[in-house]
């Protein structure tokens, strides 16, 4: 692999422009035209060599650097987080079902007194309660 690959500059004229990129040869492959130019190194590669990741076209180098994820010191310690969230959320939900059940709890008797709401035939009656005396 050869990395002294001389960085052309290319003139502002398109027309010129085209025929300098069309003399330019692939980086890894010196027989081959290039086709594209890597964005991230600069370089020139040939259609075999250049990747579409994105939106971009980039060369195996720098796609490779780009999505990189390693096993470095965040990833060791990324199951820390996701335990961390779930004890969030297990409190969480533990403050509204608590406060659930204390707004219910305080409720007063009298809301309820008297009147059972039946779930069978006569769905949507009300049916007073005997009194316990």
């Amino acid at each position: 692999m050869n990395t002294e690959h001389a960085d052309p500059v290319l003139p502002s004229d398109p027309s010129v422009g085209t025929r300098a990129l069309a003399r330019q040869r692939c980086l890894n492959h010196p027989v081959r035209e290039a086709a594209a130019r890597c964005p991230v190194c600069r370089m020139f590669f040939c259609r075999e060599c250049v990747v579409e990741h994105e939106d971009r076209v980039l060369c195996s180098a720098c796609l490779r650097r780009e999505t990189h994820t390693g096993d470095g010191p965040g990833r060791r310690w990324a199951w820390l987080g996701l335990a961390a969230r779930a004890a969030v959320s297990f409190a969480l939900l533990w403050l509204v079902f608590g406060l659930l059940g204390e707004g219910l709890l305080r409720l007063p008797d009298a809301y309820h007194e008297g009147v059972v709401r039946g779930g069978g035939a006569g769905a949507g009656m009300v049916l007073p309660i005997p009194d316990d005396e």
